[in-house]
């Protein structure tokens, strides 16, 4: 609703219908696979405080450090191809691969300079959007598995 009720109080549905469904879309993806991290997180850690602790660092590490340590991937290994590692990179990181896709719906490829135009070339495709589909559907369905099985045996 809070993506959905400006666009709607302006009047620009129709104009950016294919753009928003994605911005939900991908939204409502991460939402899960952060919801399914965060189960499986309550369920491993006992101790409040430490699950607190754990959860943070889930969240840095998706956020703030993952990227860093692709900025370093990239610079150390700059004169080797690494097209195939880095698409393989993104996709191991729901919220790098969120953030690829919307900027390839809303044709801001070209802000990403030449790995932009690598990840145009896959994720631009229907196979590209199936696989990257695949991999947030995936991380959004695992931890809850593993969250859901370990909640099974769980001695309170």
């Amino acid at each position: 609703m809070g993506i959905g009720l400006p666009f709607l109080w302006h009047g620009e549905v129709p104009a950016v219908a294919g753009s928003l469904g994605s911005l939900l879309a991908v939204g409502v993806l991460l939402t899960f696979a952060f919801t399914a991290l965060a189960s499986l997180t309550a369920v491993v850690v006992d101790d409040r405080s430490r699950g607190l602790g754990a959860a943070l660092i889930v969240w840095m590490l998706g956020t703030l450090l993952y990227d860093g340590v692709i900025l370093l991937v990239v610079t150390v290994f700059a004169d080797y191809p690494l097209e195939r590692a880095l698409i393989g990179l993104t996709l191991i990181n729901p919220v790098d691969l969120a953030r690829v896709l919307l900027l390839l719906r809303f044709d801001a490829g070209a802000l990403m300079g030449y790995t932009g135009a690598v990840f145009e070339r896959f994720f631009g495709t229907a196979e590209g959007m199936i696989v990257a589909s695949c991999a947030l559907l995936l991380w959004s369905g695992l931890p809850l598995v593993l969250a859901a099985r370990r909640f099974r045996v769980k001695d309170f």
